[in-house]
């Protein structure tokens, strides 16, 4: 079931993230921190804003990411947009901390 379950996934998420939803920002080499949400259940990327003590965004990939990168603590180089998300962030959420969907166009 593991794979065809990621699949599912995959195929569920991709179906969320909204293509017209208003982007928010782009980023270019931002580095990130992979970390699995149980909540969504499903990995996302931590990307800390620059100049601040606590703000995060944390994005939702539209797609799956890669499998060797699917291990919470995965420190990444991502650029993409991050979309607005449109629903209620999953609890708990720290404060200082922004769900967006973000779209992948590189990670390493």
């Amino acid at each position: 079931c593991a794979s065809s379950c990621k699949k599912d996934d995959a195929h569920k998420t991709a179906q969320t993230c909204n293509a017209t939803a208003k982007t928010v920002k782009t980023i270019a080499g931002a580095a990130g921190i992979v970390y699995f949400n149980a909540s969504l259940q499903q990995y996302v990327v931590s990307v800390h804003q620059p100049g601040t003590i606590d703000a995060v965004d944390m994005g939702v990939p539209c797609s799956s990411l890669p499998t060797n990168l699917q291990k919470d603590g995965t420190r990444v180089i991502v650029s993409g947009t991050f979309k607005e998300y449109g629903q209620a962030a999953p609890n708990p959420t720290p404060a200082g901390y922004t769900y967006y969907y973000l779209e992948v166009s590189a990670i390493q």
